[in-house]
């Protein structure tokens, strides 16, 4: 909020320069995310004297192209990849391991395109695919393995703002989200004695910072 705040104050102060600034039609613009993250934790249960210990990380990248179709209205289209990896390790190990990807389209509607500071509402549809691999290895030499597939489909209302730093490039965020989900899982274990299956409807409306996000956007 800092970083928003002070670019508003630093670019109405500049307001008067002669550059011109924002969308028009037939602009094509290059945006999407970059996210890596990674966790571990260890714990001691002074119980049973066992320790735990919890590693994770996560990798996703989902770029998106959009182009203006008028002044104010651009769509456009992203596609993106999606890998994780977590470990707990305690009595025994357990490991597991997805991969998969996103895609989906999306229309955004810009309420000032032809200004520096400039805010917009996004309509959106998403698609989900993952598959993940687990194992677990007991200190009885006793293991067990398994596979899943999940699957999540979305239709999102975001608010959102975008600042230009230059004429081409700038700052957009988006904040809150009002939307639905429908989520699948399956899940089966390799020696064939377990299956189970699993759906879940959800919907949204947050407006909170939990929701706020900032990301780079390219205009050519």
């Amino acid at each position: 909020m800092s970083l928003l705040i002070g670019s508003l104050s630093i670019f109405n102060s500049s307001a008067q320069e002669e550059i011109e600034y924002g969308f028009k039609k037939g602009d094509l613009i290059i945006s999407g995310a970059i996210n890596y993250s990674t966790n571990s934790s260890k714990s001691k249960f002074d119980t049973n004297d066992l320790e735990q210990k919890i590693k994770s990380n996560t990798i996703a990248i989902i770029p998106e192209v959009g182009y203006f179709i008028s002044n104010h209205f651009a769509a456009g289209a992203r596609i993106g990849y999606l890998w994780s990896k977590s470990e707990n390790q305690n009595s025994s190990t357990y490991t597991n391991k997805q991969d998969g990807f996103t895609t989906g389209v999306f229309g955004r509607y810009y309420i000032n395109p032809d200004k520096r500071v400039n805010f917009f509402a996004e309509i959106a549809s998403n698609y989900r695919k993952t598959t993940s691999e687990s194992t677990n290895n007991d200190l009885n030499s006793l293991s067990s393995s398994g596979s899943g597939e999940q699957k999540s489909y979305s239709v999102y209302l975001t608010p959102g703002i975008n600042i230009f730093l230059t004429q081409n490039l700038s700052l957009t965020s988006r904040i809150g989200t009002v939307g639905y989900s429908k989520s699948e899982q399956d899940y089966h274990s390799i020696e064939g004695d377990y299956r189970s299956s699993s759906e879940n409807d959800s919907f949204t409306a947050s407006l909170s910072l939990d929701n706020f996000y900032f990301g780079v956007l390219y205009s050519i």
